[in-house]
């Protein structure tokens, strides 16, 4: 952990001294400072990064700084002793490592970037491109033999493989290339730097982040989307799938690709991924696997890291978050109290609990409560020692320096001052805030009557008696806080108004009800404190009450008026309260409606009244006027009357009883003037004198009925036509006249007219013409209005229905029919018979592409290029009438085979030849008429010719099957003739026969296909198998492989390549699994997931060589003793097992042991002590054999032979 100050922090596995604070051995579990040489603290750091088993951290000045595991000389110091404190890099040349801008550790090894772009190396062989050996120091990483690479941007790498991102976006790859590690393709080893490719064959490009585990790699493309390769042992991949050595892209859970990425992360086991929202994303996680891209449950991550098998998130409130497996204390909590969680766990700062004794003080100024911060780890277990500096703070009163007690508490005390209320206790562990925190209550002095404040809520009630307000008593202390608990008695008086008992909430506050009087004024309500008045009171005012509907008044002034369309009365209403008192103010919405005429807009006059104009409509009559106060109606209306003006010439009306009659001399019809006003309303007493005249027939007497109406009798003539009637009011014309019109008489069957427009149609069902009846009377005029019903009837063709056109005349449509002919059109007036007919001709239509024939004269022909048959086309009208000439150009089509050309034979009736293609097929033959296409078609089958045993197949359905005695493919022979086609029905006898395995009988399926079952021998290997036609052999064989099943872990071995090996805790010995079937088969492909363990020593990665075999090196421990490998294929216990000795190495003088028994003998030149010597090796295990010469050399006595 890197904090702002520029040291570092370490916690976790600490075997070799990984946390760098100058210990090494058991596990760290919370954060300690980090060293440097010297056992100073190491500052200045901008970047730290942590491999396997070590760190490496860069300063400010461009130094690099290591410390922890240094087997492989992976801390670049020049040695390979592991280091509890950091010591500096070094160059090949022995001086400081400087100008170093970006640092890598990887797994065994360490990489740096240089300003000049340069990359550098140091650690275990293999990951140094150019170098052989392993470096414990730091040496340039070569992009080929005569050069180095330059151009870097990032890079990363495990113990196996190493990544580089150039600037221009591309990625390249080097060392063990196994599973695709190397994304180029290939599964080889490379040791200088190979371009990594996409799936697609294209080169991976505009990569802005790369990232790597022990066996997959990783890439961050501009676009937010991550890609990977390498092996997908336990999900390392994310894509869901398997093995690749190309980069594919990683997915989400939900199947779609992984977006939005912003960086990327590796460890062994699990990789990380950020998106600019600020979330993470997983995958892999050993057997608890993740195979596609899943949600960690963290927000707000800046900054994040993946651990060997758990990763590790910084988000924005600076506290660091982990999840995954907890085995070496990594998130900062006791692994045997948590070994593994996916759900993140609170790894730094710790937690807090905070405590306070007393829990309450009075805002005294001097009380004092005891603040107690107790830390907790991730899961709520208290820590045992303090952790930096911790700091409170708190909202109300003052605190004390904070004491770290050293057991993993911190002490503070709490000073309150003068201000009440609950004091928020909230602190910082090393400038970071601390999740929780504590409260102490400060309560308020003794009740005040100065401070104390009295209420009342609403401030005016209405003086109805009922009203209510609440008065309110707020006890404070001297201070000014508001008392939260009873303060003593508490009493209430008022002016005015009834005032209810009081309530002690029992919160420092007091109630009561005051209810109104039912008059107006303003009551003052006063208090009393155990007897003491208060300082405040408060005032209420009693206001007249709402207005009320019933009790208000509504008026009109004047009561009546002229129905002319501008006359005004004017409207008042009054509101009064339910009292009846007028109200002075505006109380509410007042709307007005009328039964007639036009009410203006309402004017709220503000002293309690409302008005509105009525204007007179134009038409007489009484008009009621309603109002609604706030939505409520009204009990009283007001009335306006609207009467009518003088009589008006020019409104007045003349009308006829009838408007038209017989023209016979003696029908008659009353013709009458209603006297009106100007606005159209009807007088209703006499109104003046008033006279008529008509221009045809005869007008009777005028009567005047008194009423403002007067009625003449008005007799026909007998000539058709029509008579205008006129009138005069008091000598003056009146605007409107009536009209009669004097009509012909009834219609005449003998006189009406028939006709057909147009009289020739074209036969085709569709063409069209109108039918027309005319009416007449007796005398010959033309009826101008229905004169009754008429029917027609056709000898041919379709009458559609009789319109009645209501002057007259009727029509209907006539359609033609599909056979040509005469027709004649009849009718009917009312049942008789119309003297006249009509006469229509149907001839045929033209030439129809959708009627017209095609056929061909033989429905098959063998597909052999020359066979043919002849293809006609008959012409044909609409309706299926053959023409009998020419009737257009007609063009012919085909789908297969070829045409010749088209012959007109000059009778409707055209040809051509068609000849038959070598391929089997249908033809399609099409044609059109004038380029119109042909709705008939015509099919030719060209079938295929006799079976060919030259160009018939043989194959079979799987290529390859288990060599175990039951598995089965099927073989097909298909025949085909000499130009290829596929028989469609039996050819002949077809025998099949095989060089291994066992064959059915043959079947012939009938349709040109024959099939038999091949059954695999145990043994593998190819059959060829081949067949024979009517005794005739088929050119063509085919070939089944009889392959190795899946793999036994019954019949599976293991084998050491030495049986014995030095234990000197390096020597090593590969241990190979050869995978076999259950038949004892080897396989030459990978057979599962193979996992192997040991009983001593230590096993490194198995490696699937993908052609059925498995190694891993066993590295030899320091104590003699045997080894047992088992090993597991896909979770099952192989059968087979291997051992190896671990012996003792050569003799060493410093740790072989001389002993003397006894070791006091008496000096008589005859006593004797036997002095016995155990040889032992460098790492003090007993030689089992003779170690060499041995000399023995006594300073005083004898020594006899060895």
């Amino acid at each position: 952990m890197l904090t702002a100050d520029g040291t570092v922090w370490g916690w976790g596995g600490n075997e070799a001294g990984e946390v760098g604070n100058g210990t090494s051995g058991n596990n760290v579990q919370r954060p300690v400072q980090v060293l440097q040489t010297g056992g100073t603290v190491l500052t200045g750091v901008t970047g730290i990064t942590a491999g396997t088993w070590h760190s490496a951290a860069l300063k400010s000045d461009g130094t690099v700084w290591t410390w922890g595991f240094n087997r492989y000389g992976q801390l670049g110091d020049g040695t390979m002793t592991d280091q509890s404190q950091a010591v500096q890099v070094i160059t090949s040349a022995g001086v400081p490592l400087t100008e170093v801008k970006r640092v890598q550790a990887a797994g065994q090894e360490t990489f740096v970037i240089k300003n000049d772009g340069t990359l550098w190396g140091f650690g275990i062989s293999g990951t140094l491109a150019g170098t052989d050996n392993s470096s414990n120091r730091a040496v340039q990483i070569k992009a080929s033999a005569n050069a180095y690479l330059t151009g870097v941007k990032d890079v990363a790498g495990s113990q196996y493989h190493v990544l580089a991102l150039k600037e221009d976006g591309t990625v390249w790859a080097w060392g063990y290339g196994g599973y695709g590690a190397l994304g180029n393709g290939s599964t080889k080893d490379a040791e200088y730097p190979v371009q990594v490719k996409m799936s697609s064959g294209d080169l991976l490009t505009d990569v802005v982040d790369v990232a790597s585990n022990d066996i997959a790699s990783f890439a961050l493309k501009s676009d937010g989307t991550v890609w990977s390769w390498g092996n997908n042992l336990y999900g390392n991949l994310g894509n869901g799938g398997g093995n690749t050595t190309t980069a594919v892209q990683v997915l989400d859970s939900t199947g779609a690709p992984l977006t939005d990425v912003v960086g990327v992360a590796g460890g062994i086991q699990i990789n990380v991924a950020m998106k600019s929202d600020g979330t993470l994303w997983w995958w892999g996680l050993q057997n608890s696997g993740y195979p596609k891209a899943t949600k960690v449950n963290l927000a707000g991550v800046t900054s994040f890291s993946a651990g060997a098998n758990f990763g590790v998130g910084l988000l924005s409130d600076g506290t660091i978050w982990s999840w995954g497996w907890n085995t070496d204390d990594q998130f900062g909590v006791d692994t045997n109290k948590l070994t593994y969680s996916t759900n993140p766990i609170r790894t730094y700062p710790a937690g807090a609990n905070f405590a306070a004794n007393p829990g309450s003080v009075q805002a005294d100024g001097i009380s004092k409560s005891a603040i107690t911060v107790t830390l907790k780890d991730g899961i709520n277990e208290p820590l045992t020692a303090g952790e930096g500096q911790l700091e409170l703070m708190s909202t109300l009163g003052r605190l004390s320096e904070v004491t770290d007690n050293g057991n993993g508490t911190y002490s503070a005390e709490l000073t309150p001052g003068s201000e009440a209320g609950t004091a928020k206790i909230t602190g910082t562990i090393n400038g970071y805030p601390l999740p929780g925190q504590g409260s102490v209550v400060i309560t308020p002095l003794a009740a005040s009557t100065e401070a104390s404040t009295l209420t009342v809520n609403p401030l005016s009630l209405t003086a109805d008696g009922m009203s209510k307000a609440t008065v309110t008593v707020q006890l404070k202390d001297a201070n000014g806080n508001s008392l939260t608990a009873s303060g003593g008695s508490v009493t209430l008086s008022t002016t005015a108004g009834t005032l209810g008992p009081v309530s002690d909430k029992g919160d420092g506050t007091y109630t009561a009800i005051v209810t109104s009087p039912t008059t107006v004024g303003t009551g003052v309500v006063s208090a009393k404190l155990n007897g003491q008045a208060l300082s405040q009171t408060a005032n209420v005012k009693f206001i007249p009450g709402a207005a009320s509907a019933s009790q208000s008044v509504l008026s009109a002034s004047p009561t009546t008026l002229t129905a002319n369309g501008s006359s005004k009365s004017t409207i008042t209403v009054q509101l009064k309260d339910a009292n009846g008192n007028n109200l002075t103010a505006s109380a509410g919405t007042v709307t007005l409606s009328t039964t007639a005429g036009t009410l203006g807009a309402v004017t709220d006059r503000g002293d309690g009244s409302y008005t509105a104009q009525l204007t007179a409509p134009a038409t007489a009559g009484t008009a009621t006027v309603s109002g609604k106060v706030s939505g409520t109606s009204m009990s009283q209306t007001a009335t306006v009357g609207f009467v009518p003006g003088p009589p008006s010439a020019a409104k007045s009306t003349v009308t006829a009883a009838l408007s038209s009659i017989t023209a016979d001399g003696r029908s008659s019809t009353t013709i009458a003037v209603q006297l009106r006003d100007a606005n159209g309303n009807n007088l209703t007493v006499s109104g003046g004198p008033v006279t008529l005249s008509t221009t045809a027939g005869t007008l009777g007497a005028v009567t005047d009925h008194g009423d403002g109406s007067y009625t003449a009798e008005l007799t026909a003539p007998t000539a058709a036509g029509k008579a205008t009637i006129s009138g005069k009011l008091s000598g003056t014309s009146l605007s409107q006249t009536a009209a009669v019109t004097f009509v012909p008489g009834a219609s005449s069957a003998a006189k009406s007219t028939l006709t057909v427009s147009p009289g020739t149609l074209t036969a085709d069902g569709t063409s069209k013409a109108t039918v027309t009846v005319h009416l007449k009377d007796a005398y010959g005029n033309s009826l101008t209005t229905s004169g009754g019903v008429v029917t027609l009837g056709t000898t041919a063709g379709k009458l559609g229905p009789v319109t009645d056109h209501g002057d007259g005349s009727y029509t209907a449509e006539l359609t033609a029919p599909t056979a040509a002919g005469p027709a004649v059109v009849s009718g009917k007036l009312s049942g008789t018979a119309l003297a006249q007919t009509a006469a229509v001709t149907f001839v045929p239509g033209a030439a129809s592409a959708a009627k017209s024939a095609l056929s061909a004269s033989e429905s098959a022909i063998t597909a052999d290029g020359s066979s043919r048959t002849k293809v006609t086309v008959q012409l044909k009208d609409a309706y299926g009438n053959q023409l009998t000439a020419s009737g257009g150009p007609v063009t012919l089509s085909t789908t297969a085979g070829a045409l010749g050309a088209v012959t007109d034979h000059g009778n409707g009736s055209y040809t051509a030849v068609l000849t038959a293609p070598t391929a089997a097929g249908t033809a399609v033959i099409s044609g059109r008429l004038s380029g119109t296409n042909m709705a008939q078609t015509a099919t030719v089958h060209f079938v295929p010719g006799a079976a060919s045993a030259a160009a018939s197949a043989i194959s079979a359905r799987e290529s390859s099957i288990t060599a175990d005695g039951s598995s089965q493919t099927l073989i097909t022979v298909q025949l085909k003739d000499a130009h290829g086609n596929d028989l469609t029905t039996s050819g002949g006898p077809v025998t099949i026969s095989t060089t291994d395995g066992t064959l059915g009988t043959v079947t012939d399926h009938g349709d040109g296909s024959y099939s038999a079952v091949l059954t695999a021998p145990t043994a593998g290997g190819p059959a060829v198998i081949s067949g024979k036609l009517s005794g005739t052999s088929l050119t063509q064989t085919t070939t089944v492989h009889f392959v190795p099943g899946a793999a036994s872990a019954a019949a599976s071995a293991i084998s050491a390549r030495e049986n014995s090996i030095t234990a000197d805790g390096s020597s090593q010995t590969l241990i190979t699994v050869q995978l076999k079937d259950a038949y004892g088969n080897n396989l030459t492909t990978s057979g599962g997931g193979v996992m192997l363990s040991t009983t001593s020593g230590m096993l490194g990665t198995v490696t699937d060589h993908e052609d059925g075999s498995y190694t891993a090196v066993l590295t030899a421990p320091l104590g003699t003793g045997k080894a047992v490998i088992t090993g597991k294929l896909d979770g099952v216990d192989l059968e087979g097992k291997t051992t190896v000795d671990f012996v003792p190495g050569a003799a060493s003088p410093e740790t072989s042991l001389l002993t003397v028994s006894p070791n006091v003998i008496t000096a008589d030149g005859q006593s004797t002590s036997t002095i016995t010597v155990q040889l032992k090796d460098a790492y003090g295990n007993n030689l089992t054999s003779s170690g060499g010469d041995l000399v023995l050399m006594a300073d005083s006595g004898s020594i006899s032979e060895v």
